[in-house]
């Protein structure tokens, strides 16, 4: 009976640190972020560089041709995207998680400078 109790406890133990393990990888890395990006109700042609902003950790990814993008993140938290459109760079916050978060978004001329709405 004494061993049978340190086998549970034992088990008990695994299984904590086994949670504890899985938590922690689901906290270290990010999910994705993804979405389109359209001009004058249209997708934004092919190849347009996106760039996420996390803790000063920059991810590239380049648009196709529906104006999609699509980035799996190695950071979680606050962060930024950027549109390399037309000689401009419109930003945008964002916000990271272990799970994908879409954001589509809408470039917006104004006054001569592009500007991205979420949609």
């Amino acid at each position: 009976k004494e061993e049978s109790t340190r086998r549970e406890e034992k088990m008990k133990t695994i299984t904590v640190y086994f949670i504890l393990f899985m938590v922690s990888l689901s906290v270290v890395f990010g999910g994705e972020i993804y979405g389109t990006i359209k001009e004058n109700g249209r997708p934004i042609r092919a190849g347009v560089r996106v760039q996420i902003l996390i803790n000063n950790k920059s991810q590239d990814t380049n648009t196709d041709d529906k104006g999609f993008y699509s980035i799996n993140l190695t950071k979680i938290g606050k962060g930024e995207l950027i549109v390399h459109y037309a000689n401009q760079t419109p930003s945008h916050p964002i916000y990271s998680s272990s799970t994908s978060v879409r954001y589509d978004f809408a470039l917006v001329k104004e006054k001569g400078k592009y500007i991205l709405k979420r949609e």
